[in-house]
């Protein structure tokens, strides 16, 4: 007789705390004297020293390292580094959960 398993779906990701933290180690590498400050959730791009520019590449480069492939628009809601780390998890989470039979 063979016995049907059941679906186990398995998350393999990262903490959102750690993705704010990527961000904020790409975000130094684009403004170099942004690592210089103490940067928080709730700080927006723009005083950091990131314009529209910036604030691509560091969407971009993030991303790549997470080994996403998501429409860039999808971060424009982002008014804060906080929110655009939630996003990146929301989308991070949605794409590695993978399911073993």
């Amino acid at each position: 007789m063979i016995r049907e398993l059941p679906v186990i779906k398995c998350l393999v990701f990262m903490t959102t705390t750690e993705i704010f933290r990527l961000l904020v180690i790409n975000l130094s590498e684009i403004i170099p004297y942004a690592g210089d400050k103490e940067i928080d959730r709730s700080d927006m791009l723009s005083p950091l020293g990131a314009d529209s520019i910036g604030r691509a590449i560091l969407i971009e480069k993030t991303l790549e390292d997470l080994h996403l492939n998501v429409p860039r628009p999808e971060f424009h809601s982002a008014t804060n580094l906080g929110e655009l780390a939630d996003l990146f998890y929301e989308r991070y989470t949605a794409t590695h959960t993978i399911t073993v039979t």
